[in-house]
């Protein structure tokens, strides 16, 4: 081990790469990190797409002895692209090069039937290699006979087959590479109707409110084991009717549930 004494210069250098332990997902911060050493001490610099990075409210830049983050302090689909790191001082500079994961294709709502098979498609951009996981849920799904999983050309691809009503949820694929890790997340909804043996319990809910029966909604349907249905009127809607609404179906076996959207149009 050789110490090279203070007035020795030092060429800029990264140290390592960059770190894989940060996520990129819509409204929430994402951090870059990069190890690098030098002497004088290295200015550092940040792009995004070839523009500089100034400090804002949504850029915060930070440094701890070998260290530099850039912060992006809450993630916006503009922010994806190539992210350059440039090192330098006044005997040289060093580039680092990374593309976070992105989605062009981001997942969307599916709908289908009981029995029927539900593919669930996005295109996954940034540099390689990359690696593509799914989850449901916020579970990851493992290997399962009726699940099967591609990736092929940067598509993911996730098919499932003999639909079941508790296949209902919400979906992500999640990529990652040197760079970090972004997500996109859909909903799956199955259609049909329910066999139970044991009673079931059905509710209705607008955003994360429950629905009940009043002048302004009619819950009707019949849920006696087979063949059981549900439905959810409103009476004059207006826009502020607008949003999500879900029916919740569980009984001492578990739960599941099926959304949709409803968009009401001013006049």
């Amino acid at each position: 081990l050789s110490l090279l004494p203070p007035s020795v210069p030092v060429h800029p250098s990264f140290l390592s790469e960059l770190s894989r332990s940060v996520s990129a997902i819509l409204g929430q911060p994402f951090t870059f990190t990069v190890r690098a050493s030098g002497f004088p001490k290295p200015a550092v610099t940040w792009f995004h797409e070839g523009n500089n990075i100034s400090s804002s409210s949504l850029y915060e830049f930070t440094h701890e002895k070998e260290e530099f983050s850039l912060v992006i302090r809450e993630i916006r689909p503009e922010h994806g692209g190539e992210y350059t790191c440039t090192v330098s001082n006044r005997f040289g500079q060093a580039t680092y090069r990374a593309v976070p994961p992105s989605f062009p294709k981001a997942l969307q709502r599916v709908a289908q039937a009981v029995g029927g098979a539900a593919v669930l498609e996005c295109r996954v951009a940034g540099s390689q290699p990359l690696t593509v996981s799914w989850f449901k849920d916020g579970r990851e799904i493992t290997k399962h006979e009726r699940f099967s999983a591609e990736f092929n050309e940067n598509t993911a691809v996730l098919t499932i087959r003999g639909l079941t009503l508790n296949d209902a949820g919400e979906f992500s694929c999640r990529a990652q590479n040197q760079a970090g890790t972004s997500q996109t997340s859909s909903e799956l909804c199955v259609t049909g109707t329910w066999f139970s043996s044991a009673p079931l319990v059905v509710r209705w809910f607008k955003e994360q409110r429950e629905v009940f029966p009043s002048p302004k909604a009619s819950i009707r349907g019949e849920v006696r084991g087979e063949g059981s249905w549900s439905s959810l009127e409103l009476h004059t809607v207006r826009t502020v009717d607008s949003g999500s609404y879900t029916c919740q179906v569980s009984n001492e076996g578990g739960k599941t549930l099926c959304s949709s959207t409803l968009s009401v149009q001013g006049v």
